[in-house]
């Protein structure tokens, strides 16, 4: 009997596809017996890569403060993220920068590796839903329709907040702006409160710096690397 690859995701753009993109069983295998963590890291940005294809539902992207603006992000906006990953940033530096920890061995960043890539292999994976193809008028009813999980929210947090973020976070390979955060907030004198120029730095980089640490303790206690 025929099936097709594919079919249109209800109530949003986007496709559903039938068939795994990449095979989470013999990719674990294969890239075990590979001989050295560079040619790891390598075989992890291919099929970090391949799960490339897939749309969130656009209310996963809508900035509250803005509610009639809904960003356009998209899977080249997921290769940009996943390309910085991989060749500018250490998950070692990040880590240390921002939860002061001691750096990760080879062995456990492969490990974590393995569980980041089936928790963005997860987040391609469309919900059931029994109330999949029911109308939607209000809000309640879209959420109650929608096909995301919990790992396509994470993940659809993550590409908002790293389209929106200012340059001078984002491309901050070695997170010095965590270290000049946490110096401002000692410098400041407890009986005269911060300087306007203090001040400012503090609340421009505040939501960020709320969201690294989140984002790192999160990866601690799921055994990521995101």
């Amino acid at each position: 009997m025929y099936k097709p690859k594919f079919t249109f995701r209800p109530n949003a753009k986007g496709i559903i596809l039938h068939k795994p993109v990449i095979n989470i069983s013999t990719t674990f295998d294969e890239i075990s017996k590979l001989p050295s963590f560079r040619s790891k890291l390598l075989a992890f940005y291919k099929r970090f890569y391949k799960l490339r294809k897939f749309e969130c539902n656009d209310q996963l992207y809508i900035i509250k403060d803005i509610p009639y603006y809904t960003p356009d992000i998209n899977d080249q906006d997921y290769v940009a993220f996943v390309k910085r990953q991989f060749r500018s940033i250490s998950y070692n530096t990040k880590r240390e920068a921002i939860l002061n920890l001691p750096a990760l061995s080879e062995q456990e960043l492969v490990q974590r590796m393995m569980n980041t890539l089936v928790f963005v292999f997860n987040h391609t994976v469309t919900r059931e839903n029994l109330f999949l193809d029911k109308s939607i008028r209000t809000k309640d009813e879209s959420a109650k329709t929608g096909i995301d999980n919990e790992e396509t929210k994470i993940v659809s947090t993550i590409l908002k907040l790293d389209n929106e973020m200012p340059n001078d976070i984002k491309y901050d390979f070695k997170f010095r702006w965590f270290k000049e955060f946490t110096k401002q907030m000692d410098s400041i004198d407890p009986k005269v409160g911060p300087t306007k120029n203090q001040l400012e730095y503090l609340t421009e980089h505040y939501g960020y710096r709320m969201y690294y640490i989140t984002l790192m303790r999160l990866n601690e206690s799921a055994k990521l690397c995101l």
